[in-house]
């Protein structure tokens, strides 16, 4: 076979980022089988079309039996780390979704029994799960944080633009209401 996907070509980059976008696009769906498919598909193409005649992860393993197990239980232990971060932010997420509803009860408190095959699959892909995290839900909340602050400069700033055209005593209703639509309205 030929070398195509190299480390470091341009073909090896690419099919390192459409492998990194289709397991976190598996993630995010609950598709864990999706996610180990799209691994296999991709070592299977590393395997042929790549550096297999070099350099081979197996061979390697094999040869530092003792690397390869501090690396196996590291990643589990960084998984696992990883899963109490996540279930956090789960956690938080959820509850701001259920205060929208204003009716909690002790049974709308995720437990972790419920939520096993979430919290297996942050373990078993965290590198995947983190990455999408910084990119996705920790931009979001930021962009949330400042949306929060800027809101009712935000709505000042319309009924200003609209005084000439709107009942003067209906401004402060519209502030108001406007706020309380935003807040609901804003759910990433």
């Amino acid at each position: 076979m030929f070398e195509l996907l190299v480390f470091g070509t341009v073909w090896f980059w690419i099919s390192l980022v459409i492998l990194t976008v289709a397991v976190i696009a598996c993630i995010e769906n609950e598709n864990g089988g999706g996610a180990l498919f799209a691994l296999i598909v991709v070592g299977l193409l590393y395997y042929f079309f790549g550096e297999a005649k070099t350099w081979s992860v197996w061979g390697w393993m094999l040869q530092n039996p003792l690397s390869s197990l501090l690396l196996f239980v590291s990643y589990f232990a960084v998984g696992t780390i990883w899963c109490f971060v996540k279930w956090y932010y789960f956690l938080l997420d959820t509850r701001d979704v259920l205060e929208e509803g204003q009716l909690i009860s002790a049974d709308d408190v995720p437990t972790a029994k419920d939520h096993k095959r979430d919290i297996v699959r942050w373990i078993s892909y965290w590198p995947f799960s983190f990455i999408w995290w910084v990119v996705g839900d920790f931009i979001t909340r930021i962009a949330r944080a400042i949306f929060e602050r800027i809101q009712r400069l935000l709505n000042k700033m319309s009924l200003s633009v609209f005084d000439s055209v709107i009942d003067k005593r209906t401004n402060e209703q519209i502030l108001k209401d406007g706020i309380a639509k935003q807040t609901k309205r804003w759910n990433c």
